[in-house]
């Protein structure tokens, strides 16, 4: 049987897709993925299927082969010529030879009968996750190879003389910074201990980065394997190199809790749906979306962003130039960050919410 901690540990960052015209079968498959991966998208047909894979990358597509009126063959066909690696997973009820033989000319991992047991289909699941494993270990090339061997030697280095290092955490924002040390390393982990300040900074947002006047770069730590206070640690699994590091950040970022309103408008067309802040700095600001407004990546876009927050008695008002820099899909969301260009009059009040909302959080953190 599989053990279901150990599959959502492998499952850490892959996304899955399932497509099938019963609705029903759809719903009982939701409530399975969702226990079992942090992205999963469902679409009943293979045209909304086709596009969701074209602005997604997924790793796993589970799909049924038998549609009303679309060929479910020519759909995988289609969807191998931009996402050739994808593990595709069949589950139907026309598992004629024919089909098995056109299926797995294009590389089918896995064929399964309708009606199909939730076991055996987290088995086929755990071992999709697996040959995904394998493969990115396999394309790792002989440079990664040496440079992730050194890295293993350096950080056993660090741990061995008991070097300083830093962590660092955001909490609603505000950056949370403690001395560490490095207690363990391993191929696939890494223990630090720390202070129960930082530790609660990690409990909240579990991806921390580790920073050193000897590291060259800043290597981030996302997925908690163990946090224990008693003996102030935490034991992350597997690590990596990242270029970005907090104290490069130019602006200070703050999450917007308060009353708030947020107008959007991409070439003076008004985004319709839900919208409101994530967090602000005098240089950007991030926007959670329920859906991704059309257009919003080109650069050529002309788009308007009008901000106001509630701040006591003088509020933050804002009639901003916004210029798209990255978004990220969430479970039902997006978040966008716009870089923003306004009025410099209108500074004056947006620095002074900052500075409110820092000391606020710095005492809601202390009271945790």
């Amino acid at each position: 049987m599989i053990d279901i901690q150990n599959f959502k540990q492998k499952s850490i960052g892959l996304s899955i897709l399932h497509v099938d015209a019963n609705h029903k079968f759809l719903e009982n498959s939701r409530n399975l993925l969702q226990k079992l991966f942090d992205n999963v998208a469902l679409s009943d047909n293979t045209t909304s299927a086709l596009q969701i894979l074209k602005e997604n990358q997924f790793d796993i597509l589970i799909t049924d082969i038998e549609f009303a009126d679309e060929d479910g063959i020519e759909f995988i066909q289609e969807l191998k010529n931009f996402s050739p690696n994808i593990k595709i997973i069949v589950i139907t009820a026309h598992d004629t030879k024919e089909n098995l033989l056109k299926l797995i000319s294009l590389g089918l991992f896995k064929l399964l009968e309708k009606p199909i047991h939730a076991p055996n289909l987290v088995q086929t699941l755990y071992d999709a996750i697996i040959s995904i494993e394998e493969q990115k270990n396999a394309q790792l090339s002989h440079e990664q190879l040496e440079e992730k061997n050194s890295l293993l030697t350096f950080l056993e280095t660090l741990c061995q003389n008991q070097e300083i290092i830093q962590l660092h955490n955001y909490y609603k924002g505000l950056s949370i910074t403690n001395n560490a040390l490095i207690k363990n390393v391993g191929t696939h982990h890494i223990t630090f201990s720390t202070s129960d300040i930082q530790l609660q900074a990690i409990q909240y947002e579990t991806k921390t980065i580790v920073t050193s006047e000897l590291l060259n770069s800043a290597l981030v730590c996302k997925n908690i394997l163990k946090l224990e206070f008693n003996s102030g640690t935490v034991n992350f699994k597997d690590f990596i190199l990242h270029k970005t590091s907090p104290i490069l950040r130019k602006a200070v970022r703050v999450n917007v809790e308060s009353l708030h309103s947020v107008a959007l408008s991409i070439n003076e067309h008004l985004f319709l749906g839900n919208i409101s802040i994530a967090d602000i700095s005098v240089e950007a600001v991030k926007l959670e979306l329920d859906a991704l407004p059309a257009g919003v990546h080109l650069a050529n876009n002309s788009i308007k962003i009008d901000i106001n927050i509630q701040n006591g008695l003088e509020n933050v008002v804002l009639n901003a130039d916004g210029k798209y820099l990255r978004e990220d899909e969430n479970d039902s969301s997006y978040s966008v960050v716009f870089m923003l260009s306004y009025d410099l009059a209108q500074k004056s009040a947006l620095v002074k919410y900052i500075a409110k909302r820092q000391m606020e959080l710095i005492r809601e953190f202390k009271r945790l």
